[in-house]
């Protein structure tokens, strides 16, 4: 029974268009990674933004830029597929949950003093609108019964709980970044410190950990393999080099930096 029911969760992995999708998502991949393994080509955004780039855009306004976009295409998408897919709609309303967070964030939140080229707001504006458009797409490919099955509660537990942990780490270890300026003025609140508390003991991006454990669990609730591997092939190729680029960051700019931290996952360096 437990292999049926993984096999109905898996496309067909031999036709054309599940075979077209997993190309494009690989080339975007690989695209994603030799960006952001590459110091001159990597995005230009919080502690890496570039002073000479004077064509930028400060960065509250271009996180804004950068989400509120894909927040309309996603309840376009579940006002458009109210009544007819319910999964569509839970997975489309876990997905507006999180871009509200981040505006909610934006707004009330962060804390800047740097600003972002229109090339990164670009490449952000398409990197995330393509984990969502995957997940979206590739559910077509699901068994049209595999929804009605009872196990796919518990799927779709597991998803919304995975999702819930996902973004209570991210809301609280952005919590504790803005809490480092919080309260300073003039340079003082421009000046970066040693981020403490919570898996900030531990790595250097807990709450990049934190999008990638929140998006696991949207994927988890379309219950399509393919949108799960998309997802998390573009999500992994962004976390990953950035993860790395910000404790070298850290590493050589503040001589007491715990050597013990990892850069995204917990005792994996």
């Amino acid at each position: 029974m437990a292999f049926l029911f993984l096999g109905m969760l898996m496309p067909d992995i031999t036709s054309r268009p599940v075979i077209n999708i997993a190309s494009i998502y690989v080339f975007n991949t690989a695209q994603i990674l030799s960006r952001e393994t590459s110091d001159e080509r990597a995005l230009h955004f919080s502690k890496f933004a570039s002073v000479a780039d004077k064509s930028q855009v400060p960065s509250r306004t271009a996180w804004l830029i950068t989400i509120v976009p894909i927040l309309v295409v996603d309840l376009a998408i579940m006002a458009l597929n109210f009544g007819i897919n319910g999964r569509l709609i839970v997975l489309t309303a876990l997905a507006a949950m999180h871009y509200l967070r981040r505006i909610w964030e934006i707004l009330h939140v962060h804390i800047y003093s740097t600003h972002m080229t229109h090339g990164a707001i670009g490449h952000l504006l398409i990197n995330n609108l393509a984990v969502l458009i995957s997940l979206i797409f590739c559910m077509r490919y699901v068994h049209p019964t595999i929804y009605d099955l009872p196990a796919s509660r518990i799927v779709l537990a597991v998803g919304i709980i995975t999702f819930l942990v996902g973004e209570a780490a991210v809301v609280y270890h952005h919590q504790l970044l803005a809490d480092l300026r919080r309260g300073k003025t003039g340079e003082d609140a421009k000046k970066y410190a040693i981020p403490r508390g919570g898996l900030f003991e531990l790595v250097a991006c807990p709450h990049y950990l934190g999008h990638l454990i929140s998006w696991l669990g949207i994927g988890i609730t379309s219950q399509s393999w393919l949108g799960i591997i998309c997802q998390l092939l573009i999500t992994l190729a962004f976390f990953i080099p950035r993860s790395k680029r910000t404790a070298d960051w850290y590493t050589n700019k503040f001589e007491d930096y715990p050597e013990s931290r990892r850069q995204l996952v917990p005792y994996f360096k």
